[in-house]
């Protein structure tokens, strides 16, 4: 299967026509059989945000962007790590574009990063624990001063650098599972991120992973963090793939 067989058939065509009550995946299936809640728009998705907050096996949720859909587009142990995830939601507008879905009301939501905003709002409502993530220590402090700046009533239990590990992820699981959290709120970089759930999912002691991924913090701006002309040239690729399956079909 080509490149543009994979981004569009497999992953779009699943991604936005899946069948109500489409079964949970496992990871022994290779293929993309998404829950409907992805087509939802973020005031839909509430009750199932709710419900994985409380989830008894950790629920992972990954918030996918087009450099991330073209890499897996050429790495199959990747496609495999995002086949695993539990719900895989549009952090881009181009995504949406690709798709064929012109909703304004969807498109705002991801400008405004509101799916992120929302679960945050739930986590803190319902007195979750929250675990964070990151690369550096000055992306934790940055992150940790968000949080405590518009979301004063999480009760972030923990957290972890990544860069103090050494190569040794079972100092990373063992910090986790100490704190034993609600809510593991990841900001590593991608595709490490996607990786390191993928390979110890079955070792964390917690409900729900949210995956943000290094480029992304949930801002109350419209600003995302990264760099603005790779984040370009990815979604110009993403458009001539599109447009090559398409004239493939005819």
């Amino acid at each position: 299967m080509n490149f543009a067989d994979f981004l569009l058939k497999e992953l779009f065509e699943a991604y936005y026509k899946a069948r109500v009550g489409g079964k949970r995946k496992t990871e022994d299936e290779h293929r993309f059989e998404i829950n409907d809640i992805e087509n939802m728009s973020v005031d839909e998705a509430l009750p199932e945000i709710s419900r994985m907050l409380n989830n008894d096996s950790i629920y992972v949720i990954d918030m996918i962007g087009t450099e991330l859909l073209l890499k897996a587009g050429e790495d199959e142990e990747l496609k495999k790590c995002l086949q695993s995830m539990d719900m895989l939601w549009p952090r881009e507008k181009a995504i949406l574009t690709a798709a064929g879905i012109e909703d304004n009301r969807r498109m705002e939501e991801i400008e405004m990063n509101r799916f992120v905003r929302v679960c945050l709002e739930q986590a803190a409502f319902q007195e979750k624990t929250v675990f964070l993530l990151t690369d550096t220590v000055e992306d934790r402090n940055e992150f940790r001063a968000y949080l405590n700046e518009y979301y004063k009533d999480l009760r972030i239990e923990g957290d972890y650098v990544v860069e103090n590990c050494w190569g040794d992820e079972d100092i990373i699981v063992n910090a986790i599972n100490i704190a034993s959290p609600n809510l593991i709120l990841s900001s590593m970089s991608n595709p490490y991120q996607e990786q390191f759930i993928y390979a110890h999912k079955h070792k964390l002691n917690a409900n729900a992973w949210l995956g943000l991924g290094g480029n992304m913090r949930p801002q109350h701006t419209h600003k995302v963090k990264g760099n603005f002309w790779r984040k370009l040239f990815a979604k110009r690729i993403l458009k001539k793939e599109v447009s090559k399956y398409e004239a493939d079909k005819k």
